[in-house]
């Protein structure tokens, strides 16, 4: 029997693809967290589920139309006779 069959291996060393992971799973880790964070910010979980209170009173007025005003001079000299 030669010596190098002993049946023993070296362990191999951290190679780049382990550092790569190991990033991997610090930057998902960090971003969870920031998330978490960033979520309490908007109040209690589920953000979707708002109380219910009692129904708001009408306005006294309806709210104006918006008017649009264009100058006549800007509209297609085509268009001007079915806007008259």
């Amino acid at each position: 029997m030669s010596p190098q069959s002993s049946g023993k291996t070296a362990k191999q060393g951290i190679n780049v693809y382990t550092m790569m992971l190991m990033f991997s799973f610090l930057s998902l880790t960090i971003g969870a967290v920031l998330l978490y964070a960033e979520l309490q910010r908007y109040g209690p979980w589920p953000q979707w589920k708002v109380p219910t209170g009692p129904a708001a009173a009408a306005p006294a007025e309806p709210a104006p139309e918006p008017t649009a005003y264009v100058a006549p001079e800007l509209v297609p000299v085509g268009i001007q006779k079915f806007l008259a």
